[in-house]
């Protein structure tokens, strides 16, 4: 799929802004780092999946009992350790 989009499209169109308001809403540090990470999508089949899993999460949080929405444990250094253990 040949790309439409310049090069510099994500600082053109200032998407950094949005990735600052997303880490906003982050309640872990994970959370802040894969805002981070975010990029601006163009094909088509990464972009339904993103769709998909945005879904599915907000039926989880819409329809599922006790299902924590406003905290999150940082369960990264934990994975962290048990990779250095193999």
């Amino acid at each position: 799929m040949s790309k439409i989009y310049p090069k510099d499209f994500e600082q053109k169109t200032e998407f950094i802004k949005i990735r600052e308001l997303i880490k906003n809403y982050c309640l872990s540090n994970s959370g802040k780092e894969k805002a981070d990470r975010m990029r601006f999508y163009t094909d088509s089949e990464i972009i339904q999946f993103q769709i998909d899993l945005t879904s599915e999460f907000k039926h989880i949080i819409q329809f599922k009992e006790n299902f924590p929405v406003s905290y999150f444990i940082d369960t990264k250094a934990y994975f962290e350790r048990t990779q250095s253990i193999g």
